[in-house]
């Protein structure tokens, strides 16, 4: 089931890992989406998102994953760890 403490956890640690030092210097970047349609996240919805208050779309999931080179999955906490 989807964790809402859990997929702020990964969307904060892929952040960091990706190199983006604050959230506005990341959700600055969310701009556009695959289809090069303009489309914006403002700090405050990030924020919410963090906080658990709301859950991002399905687009915006998309053009996280993307952004931050991870797939949905492990944003939501679905990946399974690798056989070792």
């Amino acid at each position: 089931s989807f964790s809402k403490d859990k997929f702020a956890e990964r969307l904060e640690k892929a952040r960091k890992e990706k190199g983006y030092k604050t959230q506005k210097s990341f959700v600055d970047t969310l701009v556009y989406d695959s289809n090069g349609e303009k489309i914006t996240v403002s700090c405050r919805t990030y924020r919410k998102w963090l906080k658990g208050d709301c859950s991002p779309c399905l687009a915006r999931l998309v053009q996280l994953a993307d952004a931050l080179d991870v797939s949905i999955d492990y944003l939501l906490g679905r990946d399974k760890p690798e056989d070792k």
